[in-house]
């Protein structure tokens, strides 16, 4: 655990914010429709989202409720500066990003996608999850995955889901 705290900060600042202006490395994501079943902890082991979910009238008993109300969803593209008028529970800002790299597997694993879309020029990943209080987009899951794309200034093809109370 100390030498992978060493390899993170010692990337932390090659990591964070964006590469350059613009995408000069050309480099490719490619979003498909996420894994729920693999996503289902964001909730079930997750006490902050379990609450705020709660708060708003939206509570699954199990993994099968919940991914069946994920299945209602859709894909939509959604930039930086849209995400941050009615955004809650994701990093937006390079400031809090580099916040959540300094945890030693958080920064190795986001490294290991940067590693992987620079070597290659593409991947192909989940899109992030989140769910649309009339408004307000919680993120549910995908925050490195999120960042990756912001790093290169690409679009992100969020995994989107619709909840409005009392339906």
């Amino acid at each position: 655990m100390v030498r992978a705290l060493k390899i993170a900060t010692k990337f932390l600042d090659r990591l964070s914010g964006p590469a350059e202006k613009g995408n000069p490395l050309k480099v490719k994501i490619s979003w498909v429709k996420p894994d729920f079943k693999s996503e289902a902890g964001e909730y079930f082991e997750n006490p902050v989202t379990k609450d705020f979910f709660a708060k708003r009238g939206l509570i699954f008993k199990d993994k099968k409720e919940l991914i069946n109300f994920f299945d209602t969803g859709y894909f939509k593209v959604l930039n930086r500066e849209q995400l941050h008028k009615n955004f809650k529970n994701m990093s937006l800002t390079d400031e809090d990003f580099r916040e959540e790299l300094k945890n030693p597997e958080y920064a190795l694993s986001y490294g290991k996608m940067v590693s992987d879309l620079e070597e290659t020029g593409k991947v192909t990943l989940p899109s992030p999850i989140t769910v649309n209080f009339d408004g307000l987009y919680y993120g549910f899951s995908g925050n490195r995955r999120m960042n990756l794309a912001f790093r290169y200034n690409m679009p992100i093809r969020f995994w989107v889901v619709d909840y409005k109370a009392g339906n």
